[in-house]
């Protein structure tokens, strides 16, 4: 493992010496959508579509049974990802033919492929999927799709419609947004693309919330802020440039979920590759510690990527290696930032708790009992928590941000101590 550790960190140590930070998300055909739909003013007043090979990939990624499947089907109960996909690239679509712009000679063709994405979409969404055990975001990003479709005249009848509309509205209603959103943290902003058809929002309150020309690494958010705000952001546009050049895309047109993801990447990989005893044996060892305590405040909280809102998972796995370095972890700021009465929240106000974030954190309160003693009535907590989550499901444990149950028992195995 040792000698293979070495193909892991090289290409980490030379993404970090070109300074952009780190970025390996898969692609994803949500985003992907969003971002194809930016259009931008030409120094002659008329506005050309921004990216044209993201478009191009959109259209080429349609299945030939009319939709757009991200991930590749496994049950076709648990299909949240491909409706979102499918959505998006519908409404993706639609604003292209609404508008050709410079791309007339694919007029016919998105014209077909709306046609066969709406029969795909109709008959799916009243097939056996299921609203339980969505992905992150679902339960927001979809109704505002629908409303938006809707629009064009696409309507779409399905049971469970008006559960999915009432969960969304009671998700958005604990998010302050009459109060500006650059005021109130909030993991809206990584999918306020949400927001899109809502003209009651103001997209241009969200600049001060810019990270390097991002709303919280997300590229669909960013579109659709570029997409509504009145002015122009030249440091957005930019973002958005780098991350189809530098993200898993490769200038392929196709966008990741998430961009940089630098913290992420860089705490995983030392967080294994410590607890295997391999990383100090890597001439790139050295770079990726230095990187680590770069990017890592000083006794901070961290998310998966710097300026990013710190969450749980990634704020445990900085934890854990500094645990490992022998230096104290971040247990006590966990404790005081993210635990709830019954477990710890991967955010600040969540709307339900995530198993593989606790077992995460459940090993970083252990490695940093001796520096942190106060954290064993945590550790108590969470233990249960786990417990009661594994033994009382029916069926596989389904956790909000993994989506396999394959991976379960990884997830678990994590909070066993090293």
């Amino acid at each position: 493992m040792c000698t293979e550790a070495v193909d892991v960190l090289r290409p980490l140590a030379l993404e970090l010496e070109q300074g952009y930070g780190l970025g390996s998300m898969t692609c994803s055909i949500y985003d992907t959508a969003w971002v194809s739909c930016i259009s931008k003013p030409s120094d002659n007043g008329s506005r050309q579509w921004l990216f044209v090979s993201s478009f191009r990939s959109l259209l080429d990624s349609q299945s030939a049974d009319g939709g757009w499947h991200w991930p590749p089907q496994r049950d076709p109960e648990d299909a949240a990802g491909t409706i979102l996909s499918s959505l998006a690239a519908l409404f993706a679509i639609k604003q292209h033919v609404n508008n050709p712009l410079q791309l007339i000679r694919l007029q016919d063709e998105a014209n077909d492929r709306w046609s066969r994405g709406i029969l795909y979409m109709s008959e799916s969404l009243r097939g056996p999927w299921r609203l339980s055990g969505y992905s992150v975001g679902f339960e927001i990003l979809v109704p505002a799709l629908l409303e938006l479709l809707e629009t064009e005249g696409a309507v779409f009848a399905f049971p469970g419609k008006r559960e999915l509309f009432l969960r969304r509205d009671s998700r958005l209603s604990r998010v302050l947004v009459g109060q500006q959103l650059d005021k109130v943290p909030s993991t809206l902003l990584h999918s306020v693309e949400a927001l899109y058809g809502d003209m009651r929002f103001s997209f241009d309150t969200l600049r001060d919330c810019l990270v390097n020309g991002s709303l919280m690494g997300s590229p669909s958010a960013t579109a659709a802020f570029l997409m509504r705000c009145k002015e122009w952001d030249g440091s957005a546009e930019a973002y958005l440039r780098l991350t189809l050049s530098n993200g898993a895309g490769n200038g392929s047109g196709e966008v990741p979920s998430a961009y940089p993801s630098t913290n992420f990447e860089l705490i995983w990989v030392a967080s294994i590759l410590l607890k295997a005893g391999c990383i100090e044996q890597d001439p790139n060892a050295h770079l990726i510690l230095e990187s680590f305590d770069k990017w890592i405040p000083e006794g901070g909280l961290v998310g998966f990527s710097p300026g990013i809102q710190p969450d749980v998972d990634d704020s445990a796995n900085a934890s854990i290696v500094l645990s490992l370095l022998g230096k104290p972890g971040l247990s006590r700021q966990m404790r005081e930032q993210f635990e709830t009465a019954t477990h710890f929240e991967t955010y600040r106000n969540e709307s339900s708790g995530s198993l593989s974030a606790n077992c995460s954190l459940l090993l970083a309160l252990l490695l940093d009992l001796q520096q942190d003693p106060g954290a064993v009535s945590a550790i108590e907590k969470v233990s249960k928590y786990l417990a009661s989550k594994w033994f009382n499901a029916c069926g596989p444990v389904k956790d909000k941000w993994v989506g396999s149950a394959i991976a379960q028992p990884i997830i678990v195995d994590k909070a066993n101590p090293v």
